[in-house]
């Protein structure tokens, strides 16, 4: 009777341990996905910023190459 009673114990304790371990896991990997969510925005703004100044450049660009062309009489077709 006493040997069930410290089986039984035992197997409890076992059991409690077992969930507050699976407790301390998921808050763990809660923790990581707020993270990497917290890290991937930064890197999406990040990324999103040096588009826009790739795109200001290429614009820029444009419009450099565009005034320093030389101006002719011909429209782009051969045609006057």
């Amino acid at each position: 009777m006493m040997g069930l009673m410290i089986a039984t114990e035992i197997d409890e304790w076992r059991k409690r341990r077992r969930q507050a371990r699976i407790r301390r896991i998921q808050r763990e990997l809660a923790e990581t996905q707020r993270n990497l969510q917290a890290l991937a925005l930064q890197h999406q703004a990040w990324l999103n910023g040096q588009a826009h100044e790739a795109r200001k450049a290429l614009i820029m660009e444009s419009f450099n190459a565009s005034r320093e062309a030389p101006t002719n009489t011909t429209s782009r077709n051969g045609r006057s």
